[in-house]
């Protein structure tokens, strides 16, 4: 099964989570965001960005639960920082369940934003999975970097809705 077709996407999907990587896609999404729909929205994605960070490295310190050993799984990159909670799944699920709650509230309903926020949406799913076959991680890892996600993911909504309200703002 180690050689099993899934392992190269979701490798793929993997790696995108890493330094520098991760970086460069967040800060090419925000660009896109600020273009788009203006500062407080690019402001809101770049605290969903680094707060999601911030929240992984302090629940890490605290829990400081060691990874999965390679004696036990294949591991595809010996990380030095506790396992729980899962850090790409946490920022993924911060950071693009951020983006496509803009999508949300920011889009005309229509089949581009509907495929735009199911793409989001198996990314994040998709990136659980990745963490637990690259075994880097438990499978409570990734539960709780889903849970840590979804609780930055709400501060950074709650924050955004202070915020100002354009008049292109698509109400439901």
């Amino acid at each position: 099964m180690h050689g099993a077709w899934f392992h190269v996407p979701l490798g793929a999907l993997s790696a995108v989570g890493f330094a520098p990587l991760v970086s460069i896609f967040d800060g090419i999404i925000i660009l896109v965001i600020f273009a788009v729909w203006g500062r407080w929205d690019a402001f809101a994605s770049g605290i969903a960005a680094l707060g999601a960070p911030a929240v992984q490295y302090g629940v890490k310190g605290l829990v400081a639960r060691p990874r999965p050993p390679a004696a036990l799984v294949h591991v595809a990159h010996h990380i030095g920082n506790p396992s729980f909670p899962a850090g790409h799944v946490l920022d993924v699920t911060a950071f693009l369940g951020f983006v496509c709650y803009l999508a949300y509230v920011r889009l005309k309903p229509s089949l581009g934003r509907t495929a735009l926020m199911a793409l989001l949406l198996a990314i994040v799913a998709f990136m659980g999975l990745a963490r637990i076959d690259a075994g880097e991680h438990w499978a409570s890892d990734v539960l709780g970097g889903y849970l840590f996600g979804i609780v930055w993911l709400t501060v950074t909504v709650e924050l955004y809705a202070w915020g100002p309200r354009p008049e292109n703002f698509v109400r439901k």
